[in-house]
């Protein structure tokens, strides 16, 4: 599991490079330079900056000595990423360092079921023991599903749930437009 300090760090490196780009065009190299001096302020060490796409569909990757970080629209799988992903999902975030993977799909509010199905078949056919929890939360409106494998004896865990996609047009903000996976695969 990627340990607090390092989360931290993802969090304020985020935050920077999404404050940055929201000022500017992606294609703006200040910006990208920017973003960089910041982020190695706040984290003492060397991070190289990619801005790239324009309006909602940006996404910003940073490359440190410690890891990767990838946010937003077309965010790419981490090559060390062992756990499968189900087709059809946008990748949100992704990120990998020493400690491990994290990473963040979101999919189509009608593939809840498809998805538990194809993590309830992996968890059992990965060699690897894994507790399974579900639960549902009556919201007043629709409930909203949540299913998570947490892998025993490791740091892994795989959680399904209805979430707000914001890309999505669909969001009305008020109902659960999507599917989100997050999968954190411990070092």
């Amino acid at each position: 599991m990627i340990n607090k300090p390092t989360r931290r760090s993802i969090i304020v490196v985020a935050a920077f490079a999404l404050l940055i780009s929201a000022c500017s065009s992606a294609s703006d190299t200040a910006a990208e330079n920017l973003a960089e001096k910041l982020i190695e302020a706040s984290s003492d060490g060397d991070v190289d900056v990619n801005i790239s796409g324009e309006g909602d569909d940006v996404t910003i990757e940073m490359e440190t000595e410690d890891g990767s970080v990838s946010i937003g629209v077309g965010a790419e799988l981490p090559d060390g990423l062992d756990i499968p992903v189900p087709d059809g999902g946008d990748v949100t975030t992704s990120v990998e360092v020493e400690e491990g993977v994290m990473v963040v799909v979101t999919y189509p509010k009608g593939d809840y079921d498809a998805i538990v199905a194809f993590y309830d078949d992996w968890t059992a056919g990965s060699g690897d023991d894994f507790d399974r929890q579900s639960m549902s939360l009556d919201t007043g409106g629709p409930d909203q599903r949540s299913t998570i494998w947490i892998g025993t004896g490791s740091e892994t865990f795989v959680s399904v749930g209805d979430c707000f996609d914001v890309q999505s047009e669909e969001s009305s903000g008020e109902e659960f437009n999507a599917v989100c996976v997050n999968i954190n695969q411990g070092g």
